[in-house]
């Protein structure tokens, strides 16, 4: 089924490539990783797409900042393996975003006490280095294999 967004060569992606999808960028699942494109539509000005891919760039600059194999306190940050001219390379979280995973799961309290405290711990690494999280929403953390939250 064809989605409404347009790679980078303007083909339609298929619905079931897309994991996620927000205001500037969509994330496609591709052997097993997760990538972030700018969004396109059919519909798209060039300037609407430039717009786009300055805000993914941004974003690389910050999954690198973050991810300093110097600084352990970024496990709670998604593993970014790779950045290309437009895209992010990421480590696919294979139980989505915490969002989704509350509707169909009643997670022990004990489990919900260690995402709470991987929450604090994460924020606070990232602002720590002066990188200023503006959505904070369940839909933004997602959960690993093993439920840690991300």
């Amino acid at each position: 089924m064809p989605s409404p967004f347009l790679d980078k060569q303007g083909n339609s992606i298929p619905q079931e490539n897309i994991i996620g999808s927000g205001n500037t960028a969509v994330v496609l699942l591709q052997n097993g990783v997760a990538v972030k494109t700018p969004v396109r539509y059919v519909w798209s000005s060039d300037s609407d797409v430039q717009v786009n891919v300055q805000s993914v760039r941004r974003e690389q600059d910050i999954y690198l900042r973050l991810q300093s194999p110097r600084d352990d306190g970024s496990s709670g940050i998604v593993r970014c393996i790779g950045v290309s001219t437009e895209a992010i390379q990421l480590a696919y979280m294979a139980n989505g975003d915490l969002r989704a995973y509350l509707t169909k799961n009643r997670p022990s309290p004990q489990l919900q006490l260690a995402w709470f405290y991987q929450m604090s711990r994460t924020l606070a690494f990232i602002h720590e280095r002066c990188v200023l999280v503006a959505d904070i929403a369940s839909r933004n953390f997602l959960l690993d294999s093993a439920l840690s939250l991300k």
